[in-house]
């Protein structure tokens, strides 16, 4: 009896401990760069503004994600080669990104990461989302 409890707590054991993501290939999932792809403005739930970036000097702006939670965004305006620089913080836990004390919303689908920024006003609500695409 000791010798099948034993066994089952070996078992038992070994599976809880290989079962489910380790932090290196959750952290690996989201980190990397992100480069800016498309703007979509929407009033109400209709989109009411589309720009693509592709080609674009603003297109390559990018947000980095690294191993520590650490984001870098490199914001490129025009093609003189000076980006704007900001840092903050990736949080998982609320899929957000908070950078120069503003907090955004964001989602992972695919390789993309979309950055989310909702507000209401005079009764409309307005969501303007940022495409990234890894690279």
């Amino acid at each position: 009896m000791k010798n099948i409890l034993f066994f089952l707590f070996t078992l038992i054991t070994i599976y809880s401990c290989s079962n489910g993501s380790t932090y290196d290939e959750e952290i690996n999932h989201f980190t990397g760069k992100y480069y800016k792809s498309k703007y979509t403005a929407k009033k109400n739930g209709i989109i009411t503004q589309t720009i693509v970036f592709e080609g674009t000097c603003e297109g390559k702006s990018f947000f980095e994600v690294n191993e520590d939670y650490s984001v870098t965004l490199m914001s490129y305006s025009s093609c003189n080669n000076n980006p704007v620089k900001s840092t903050g913080t990736f949080n998982k836990g609320s899929n957000s990104i908070t950078i120069n004390n503003q907090l955004y919303n964001i989602t992972f689908m695919n390789s993309n990461l979309n950055v989310i920024d909702s507000y209401a006003e005079l009764g409309d609500i307005y969501e303007v989302t940022t495409t990234y695409i890894k690279n």
